[in-house]
């Protein structure tokens, strides 16, 4: 049997050569462009050259063709990573469309790497869906496999996690890597933490997020759920300290060339990692949300229209779909499942509940023009926080928003723009929060300027904050500008509605602050000329 496999592999590399050959033939005759007749002699010989490789087969005893098949099977596997899932986890692996999808995005995140493209991918899925067994627990043993030589990062929210995946990946290199690959686990490295290849260069490293990266190499890392929970994503420092582990530790692990970074997590919030990686040049996000709407425009992943879902073979059902959703709740449901962390209507205020205005819908004149301004201490990094200064018209029970500015800059800014934005508008009330640089701001303008109020929040959060204001936007009392009258006005609404979820919320604390202002002092009614007029501002102690 042994002399009879020998033989065969003998006769399957001579009928490789032939093959070989003639391409190289080939190659030839469209090189020098020669006369049809020439290939047409080329495809006859290829066209032999498979009736010869048939008979080739036939001739082979039963035990040979299995030897050949199985060998042929095992190339096809190794040159696949959809076929390489299949193959190490069976039936166990039930491959949709949605997992052959996700599959092929690893196929070509490999295939990326080993033509010296420099990849930065994030995924976007929902959760139970297998995201993590077909990427972070199966693609680096089969990255290793094609390519012994270099290293992997596993990174998750802890080392547990983290050890688990690496765990995952070293079993299917100890159970296939020699058949598919011809590699091994060395035994001089083989921990819960750290593995190398024998004989060859390649590692894989698994850790949380906070752990031990420096001095590991890698072409290919993953980051999978960075977040353990919504508590943490919704913390601005934990997501912050995120960020900076990716930026300073994780990155500078990579080669210059040949190389990926994954991630891949359930949405929690707009400013989590992949929200923050996604605004970085050359970064592909890949969102593949629970069930299809239109606002995602066309779905050319799945091909799926409207309400269609995402493994409907899974029990993945409308049904199911809709008990989940009320469980849940709209913000939840949307972020995790939908790749979308905030609800399109609103979290707390409703797109519906803004009034949009024109110009010429402006009152000529208003009862009294108000600035609200939440300060900083300055700053021109990524992630320092802007200045933002809204300017606010009310006529009766109207509120109307007539200029948003935003800028990190320092305090000099801030004062200019303040000054400025007096000179253009009849301003009465100037709010600033007392916080960050707001004290020292209010001390400055107070010598230039009347009517500078400091403002304030009493340990209130930001949520409260608005809440407190909400009816006025129910009651239909609130107008932003149409984008004719103010272009960026979009960005200003988006924060708003997404909040809490918004990355930044500066606009948020201005209007909020200004509202809450007016309804302190007026008790959210509007002033009359009537009789009573004098009872009401005693009764609020308000002086005329």
């Amino acid at each position: 049997m042994v002399k009879e496999t020998k033989n065969l592999k003998e006769q399957i590399e001579a009928e490789k050569k032939r093959k070989f050959d003639l391409k190289q033939e080939l190659a030839k005759v469209h090189r020098s462009n020669k006369k049809e007749k020439e290939p047409t002699k080329i495809v006859e010989k290829e066209t032999q050259a498979k009736i010869d490789a048939v008979e080739y087969f036939k001739s082979l005893s039963d035990n040979q063709k299995k030897d050949f098949m199985k060998e042929v099977e095992l190339k096809e596997v190794a040159n696949s990573f959809p076929l390489y899932l299949k193959y190490v986890y069976g039936d166990y692996y039930k491959m949709t469309k949605f997992h052959s999808t996700l599959a092929m995005i690893g196929d070509k995140i490999v295939k990326g790497i080993e033509q010296g493209k420099r990849l930065m991918v994030c995924i976007s899925v929902p959760p139970q869906l297998g995201k993590s067994t077909t990427i972070t627990e199966s693609l680096p043993a089969y990255f290793l496999g094609r390519n012994p030589d270099e290293g992997v990062i596993i990174c998750s929210y802890n080392e547990n996690y983290a050890e688990k995946f690496g765990n995952s990946n070293r079993e299917k290199i100890r159970k296939y890597g020699k058949e598919l690959f011809g590699i091994e686990v060395s035994p001089k490295m083989d921990t819960k933490t750290k593995i190398e290849i024998n004989n060859r260069h390649g590692q894989m490293v698994s850790t949380g997020i906070f752990g031990e990266i420096t001095g590991n190499k890698a072409s290919l890392l993953i980051i999978d759920d960075p977040f353990k929970s919504n508590i943490e994503s919704e913390s601005k420092a934990y997501r912050d300290k995120v960020y900076e582990i990716v930026r300073q530790s994780c990155i500078p692990r990579l080669r210059p060339s040949g190389s990926a970074v994954v991630v891949i997590h359930t949405r929690w919030h707009e400013d989590d990692l992949i929200g923050r990686l996604i605004n970085l040049d050359g970064v592909i996000y890949v969102n593949i949300p629970c069930v299809w709407d239109s606002s995602f425009g066309v779905d050319k992943l799945l091909g799926r229209k409207a309400g269609e879902t995402i493994c409907p073979e899974l029990n993945y059902t409308p049904k199911w779909v809709d008990e989940t959703r009320k469980i849940m709740g709209n913000r939840s449901f949307n972020a995790l499942y939908q790749g979308k962390p905030y609800v399109d209507g609103g979290n707390i205020v409703q797109r519906n509940q803004i009034k949009i205005y024109e110009s010429s819908q402006l009152p000529e004149k208003f009862d009294e023009v108000t600035l609200s301004a939440d300060l900083t201490f300055g700053g021109m990094t990524k992630e320092s926080d802007p200045n933002c200064i809204s300017v606010w018209g009310r006529k009766g029970a109207d509120h109307y928003l007539l200029k948003a500015i935003k800028k990190k800059d320092k305090s000099n800014w801030q004062k200019g723009m303040i000054r400025h934005l007096c000179s253009l508008y009849p301003i009465e009330r100037k709010i600033i929060e007392r916080k960050a640089n707001g004290q020292a701001i209010i001390d400055d303008l107070c010598m230039e300027f009347s009517g500078v109020l400091p403002f304030d929040p009493k340990g209130d959060s930001k949520e409260t904050r608005l809440i407190a204001v909400t009816y006025f936007f129910e009651a239909g009392n609130i107008w932003f500008p149409s984008e004719k009258v103010m272009p960026d006005v979009e960005k200003y609404i988006e924060e708003l509605i997404k909040f809490p979820a918004s990355a930044h919320d500066d606009f948020v604390d201005t209007l909020s602050q200004y509202l809450l202002n007016y309804k302190y002092r007026n008790g959210g009614k509007v002033l009359t000329d009537s009789g009573y007029t004098d009872i009401s501002n005693a009764l609020r102690g308000l002086t005329i």
